[in-house]
């Protein structure tokens, strides 16, 4: 199951907020993920907090615009101390220019509103992370200072012709002279200069004692041990005589710690690739570079398949370790000689360095390509050095990953059409079953824009209330009597017309809704299974499916016990149906939930039994007290002899354990048979009825005689 990550999640949040409204559930949110948040109603207030309590993250109302966004960063630069603080805009949702505005205002970031929890989380991760990735380097230079402070300084004066040199005690040293005293003669001096910085150094003292003129410089200095140093010259002309009076410091260790810092702000502090930062001026200056030459070049964008269950499973911990290990190999790759693409007029095709953009995501830019064969030739690569898998505390990691590749110009002629088009032939390479590659089409560019509408409608349906739950019944196949209905969702759009679950549900999960739309659901079918039993229809066991997200926060049990109250539902005729994903998490907490509902008095069933990794062993360990049997194996019945193996062993299996069977899909007299003939105990499914309104329900049950 999902853990947070202590060193992110004590992180402090500041919000500046006009909107009372907003600033509570704001706060109430961020603290349901475990952060603790002060609340504001203008920057200037924020600030006066801020400084009694310094912030990890800023979060602005920019719903507005982007004023609030310019004040707060006009305000921040008054004060030193928090002016790396990150800001968070929230714009509002579809609002790509109130985006654009906020970070041209200076936003570090943007998040849409409504929020979608998952979404808010990682913008909030990222951002506090990368915050005190900050105020580490800050603390670095702040070392680096008291360093310098303490650093070897030697004063020094030359006569105005500059051939001789006297110093401080020092002086001799940092030459890498021996430290008797005496001075220094012009020609000992400069022997011990880089010769590629002699004539520099001449040239300013000589300029200075002709014209009076100070002067700074950086020189490099060959000492006899052989270690080159880098020391800074800073002279001027005091006095009549011309002489030459200056300070000399060694310099070495602050420009390697600036160059350090360099590099740092380049590269991803876990993995120690190319950052999004740096990547993303890469790609600016490649497509640039490539538009004025008019050639091509290629962008790949890997997303790693099933990584969140390793996170779910052992913890982020052991997830930033599975994400070093899959930057080592994808490194490691590139830097192969034979990795290196030949076309057949024996080009080169230049690989540069893989970046990672953020979480699971990495991405590969490939210029001078001649052909887009050649970027498909580096994505396979890439994909075969994942094979193996990884072996860490005893634990085998089998990971994926699922690439989409763009070419420009073809596919884009711009960083962000570019990088839209490579993330949807990527969605597509997981939805070909993943762990492959996937080149851009134009089929993709409809079906992401239809996805992204289908979010945002989603939405919108869901905050106006415009789901449906309808009812399939479950009939026994003995007395032909209804004992149960099955919830379903269902969802009809005024433009797309009616959406199957396949569709809208993934979406539903990946904008982070699926949480909120199962409890509406939940809380819907009690409601009606209580409106039922008011009516005079006799009891109907409730059954509802519980999705995987809700095993990762811990609130299923409390959310399901709220519901039963709300709603004073008899438990008994509750079901939860979950599927195999759910068992495939941390199997101690799965099991320790599951109890926690059954003791509730609520059944458990394992639906769509037989499709993905179920097995004895799973029926024997964890607390189920049924089992449904999908469609996919009742379909074919009695035409596919394997399915109708599969199906009487799941029945004998079930029975064995005690467990009732319940099978999906039933359509026809044949099915029907052959499963009353195996022992199965319910079926359900258009032979007897499609899902239905609750009306139609309430109707049949009361009015059904058995059979």
């Amino acid at each position: 199951m999902r853990r947070r990550d202590a060193s992110w999640a004590t992180g402090r949040i500041l919000i500046a907020a006009t909107d009372r409204a907003f600033r509570r559930d704001l706060r109430e949110l961020l603290e349901r993920l475990g952060l603790s948040a002060v609340a504001a109603d203008d920057a200037a207030r924020a600030l006066r907090a801020a400084d009694r309590w310094p912030p990890d993250l800023l979060i602005v109302d920019a719903r507005e615009g982007p004023e609030a966004v310019a004040a707060l960063q006009q305000a921040l630069g008054e004060r030193p101390a928090l002016a790396e603080t990150p800001v968070l805009a929230v714009v509002p949702s579809g609002r790509a220019d109130a985006a654009s505005q906020s970070v041209d205002a200076g936003a570090t970031d943007v998040v849409p509103v409504p929020f979608q929890p998952t979404v808010l989380e990682r913008r909030v991760r990222s951002l506090i992370e990368s915050s005190r990735d900050r105020l580490e380097l800050g603390r670095c230079r702040e070392r680096l200072e008291s360093i310098q402070r303490i650093a070897r300084i030697a004063t020094w004066s030359a006569d105005a012709e500059g051939s001789e040199f006297q110093g401080a005690r020092e002086f001799r040293p940092l030459l890498g002279l021996d430290p008797a005293p005496g001075p220094v003669s012009r020609k000992l001096l400069l022997s011990r200069v880089h010769l590629e910085d002699r004539q520099t150094l001449e040239t300013r003292l000589q300029k200075s004692a002709e014209a009076g003129e100070g002067f700074g410089l950086d020189t490099r200095i060959q000492p006899g041990d052989g270690l080159e140093r880098i020391l800074h010259w800073q002279g001027e002309p005091l006095g009549e005589d011309g002489r030459i009076t200056g300070v000399l410091q060694d310099i070495t260790e602050r420009k390697r710690a600036e160059e350090q810092i360099r590099l740092l702000s380049h590269r991803d502090g876990l993995t120690g690739l190319t950052n999004r930062r740096a990547f993303m001026q890469r790609l600016a200056g490649a497509v640039d570079m490539a538009r004025r030459h008019q050639r091509s070049l290629a962008l790949l964008v890997a997303n790693l398949d099933n990584f969140k269950r390793v996170n779910d499973t052992h913890g982020h911990v052991f997830g930033d370790r599975v994400l070093q290990g899959v930057a080592e190999r994808f490194d490691r790759c590139l830097r192969q000689t034979d990795l290196v693409v030949h076309n057949d007029d024996s080009e080169v095709v230049e690989c540069n360095d893989v970046s990672r953009l953020g979480g699971d995501e990495f991405t590969l830019l490939l210029t001078e390509i001649a052909r887009p064969q050649d970027a498909a030739r580096v994505a396979g690569r890439l994909i075969e050095s994942l094979r193996e898998p990884f072996q860490l505390d005893g634990h085998e990691v089998i990971i994926g990953a699922s690439m989409g590749i763009t070419v420009f110009p073809d596919d884009g002629d711009d960083v962000d059409a570019l990088l839209r088009n490579a993330d949807a032939a990527m969605c597509q390479a997981k939805s070909e079953g993943r762990n492959n590659y996937q080149f851009f089409t134009a089929a993709m560019k409809t079906d992401s824009t239809r996805r992204f509408e289908l979010e945002e409608k989603l939405c919108r349906a869901f905050e106006n209330h415009e789901l449906q739950v309808y009812y399939q019944p479950q009939v026994d196949m003995e007395t032909g009597c209804i004992t149960g209905v099955e919830a379903l969702l269902r969802w009809s759009d005024p433009e797309f017309g009616a959406i199957s679950p396949a569709e809208f549900i993934p979406i539903a999960e990946g904008a982070g809704l699926i949480k909120p739309i199962g409890e509406w659901v939940l809380r819907t079918a009690c409601w009606q299974a209580k409106a039922w039993r008011e009516e005079g229809v006799p009891p109907l066991r409730l059954a509802v499916n519980i999705s995987p997200h809700h095993f990762e926060d811990g609130h299923l049990v409390e959310a399901l016990n709220q519901v039963l109250w709300d709603t004073g539902l008899d438990a008994g005729q509750v079901e939860l149906e979950i599927t195999e994903n759910v068992l495939m998490g941390d199997e101690d907490e799965v099991i320790s939930i599951l109890q926690q509902l059954k003791d509730t008095g609520v059944s458990i069933s394992l639906d769509d039994f037989g499709t993905g990794y179920s097995s004895l062993s799973y029926l024997k360990r964890f607390p189920v007290d049924a089992v449904k049997i999908d469609r996919s194996f009742v379909r074919d019945i009695p035409l596919d002899p394997d399915d109708e193996a599969i199906t009487a062993a799941i029945i004998s299996m079930a029975k064995a354990l005690r467990l009732r069977v319940v099978a999906e899909g039933v359509e026809t007299e044949q099915q029907r048979e052959f499963l009353r003939a195996r022992g199965c105990d319910e079926i359900q499914g258009y032979i007897f009825s499609p899902p239905v309104a609750p009306i139609v329900v309430a109707e049949v049950a009361r009015h059904r005689p058995p059979r």
